[in-house]
């Protein structure tokens, strides 16, 4: 998986100058594994699919379509059921952006636009 130039731009470098890692959603390298040294830097925001305005990231509403927070909210209850513990918002950014969750929500949506039986109550 390659990065977007937007991604490679926002991307942040491990603050320990021997590594040549990157720091993942969890706010640790993902090479190394070491906690980012002091404050994290805020990405910019390219007003995608969530903001409704991007004016000011710090006070903007972010809107999220009642559809995704009901799918995440889904996701979240079946990690507290498995584990018995719910996942923190960190946690679940980073599965879903790993290769085979990336890989598998593509196939289900190419399935369910070519008439497959996506087990969705919303398509």
């Amino acid at each position: 998986m390659t990065l977007s130039d937007q991604e490679w731009e926002q991307r942040i470098l491990c603050s320990d100058g021997n590594c040549i890692g990157i720091i993942g959603a969890d706010g640790r390298c993902k090479e190394c594994g070491k906690p980012y040294d002091g404050q994290l830097p805020l990405p910019s925001d390219d007003g995608g699919a969530i903001r409704e305005d991007d004016n000011d990231s710090m006070t903007s509403p972010q809107t999220i379509d009642p559809v995704l927070t009901e799918a995440l909210t889904t996701v979240s209850d079946f990690i507290r059921q498995v584990t018995g513990t719910a996942p923190t918002s960190a946690e679940l950014a980073d599965a879903l952006r790993r290769y085979f969750v990336l890989n598998e929500i593509k196939e289900h949506i190419l399935m369910v636009r070519e008439g497959g039986d996506g087990d969705s109550e919303t398509h």
